[in-house]
Parts: structure tokens; sequence; C-alpha cells
């Protein structure tokens, strides 16, 4: 970068040093940073620094709404484990579908499936219409991939839809596992990228 240039400090983009508007993002350039961090706010979906004013990330796209909903992980655990009984609906404020799932065993299996795939694809909500929370880390992402015997669900955690469903396909013929376990290796060293490129490093 030029002498003459500078980074926006809401999306990044280059800028002239004197600029006072972003030509990018077209926030206004705050004179001091105790106010940029004020008019920033991180993206729940993502984790990147987003303008506060904003409702679409400008990283992820992902619509934010009012509030942040509950965590994506806890959500998918208590779905796997306890879907059944409709722990993952009691967790997300939805207590009339729990207890709905509670009385029907998830709709005999079919309710539990439906809401594990809407999990993994993000497109599930909580109670008060929020979209789930999610921010991979190293820790957690590798956690995922480790406990999942290194098939997709740590893809499905960094938006990689295709690619985790691909691998779970082809580990009926261990190439997925194999996959799995390069990725796994790639996320300790730091090298794995979420589906927006940004590596998972923290």
């Amino acid at each position: 970068m030029s002498e003459e240039m500078k980074k926006c400090p809401f999306c990044g983009g280059e800028i002239m040093a004197t600029a006072i508007k972003c030509k990018h993002c077209g926030e206004f350039i705050a004179e001091d940073t105790k106010s940029e961090v004020s008019r920033t706010r991180t993206c729940p979906f993502c984790g990147e620094i987003i303008p506060a004013s904003t409702n679409k990330c400008t990283h992820c796209g992902e619509v934010l709404a009012d509030g942040v909903g509950k965590s994506w992980v806890k959500t998918l655990l208590l779905c796997s484990f306890l879907g059944l009984f409709g722990a993952h609906s009691f967790y997300n404020k939805k207590i009339g579908i729990g207890i709905a799932q509670l009385l029907t065993f998830g709709g005999l299996g079919i309710w539990w499936l439906v809401d594990g795939i809407m999990i993994l694809h993000g497109c599930y909500k909580d109670g008060d219409g929020n979209k789930l929370s999610k921010k991979p880390t190293k820790t957690s992402t590798a956690l995922l991939c480790f406990f999942s015997l290194f098939v997709g669900t740590h893809r499905f955690y960094t938006g990689h839809y295709g690619i985790a469903w691909l691998q779970i396909a082809l580990a009926f013929i261990w190439v997925g596992y194999i996959w799995g376990l390069v990725d796994f290796i790639m996320i300790l060293s730091g090298k794995f990228k979420d589906a927006n490129g940004n590596l998972i490093t923290e």
C-alpha cells in the first residue's frame, strides 16, 4: 500500500489517507479509535468486523437479525444426542415445539432429522427468529472434526455445505475419512479456511 493510502476501519478497503468517507462501504471515517469501535460490531456468523448500522454482513452476506441467536454448536449437540426429546428446541426457546417433540419422540424421528439438517445448513432459527450464532475457532473446528470421526461436521460448521455432504458420501469407501484426517491436520496447523476464505487460526 502506498503512503497516501489507508485501510477503511469498517470494511478493510483501500482508501485515500485524507478520505473522510469510504468509497467501498460508504461509512464515514471516525477521527479517533474509540468512535470507530463504537460504530462497529462483530458478525455472529463469520466473526468479521462490520459497520454497526448494517443489517447484512459485508463479508459473508448473512442477513443480521436484531438479536444474536443461540450457539450453533450447542444446538447441534443437543439435537444429536437429545433431539428426539426436543432438547434443542427447549434450548432455543421453542417451548411449544419442544413439548410436541418430547411427546412424539421427535415426530417419530422425522422432525428430529429435519431439524438436524436445518441446523447443519444454517437454516435453523431460535424462538426469536434469529439465526444460530456461529464463529468457528481452531479449537471448536478441530473438536467437531475429531468427534465426528473426521467426516463432515466441521465442514458444515465452516460453511462448506457441498463438501460436507461429499465427505459423508465418500466415507462409505473410506476416502471421506482420509480427507477428513487431512482437514484435521490443516486445522491444527492453522491452514484451514472457512467458506469465505478466512483462515481459522484463533
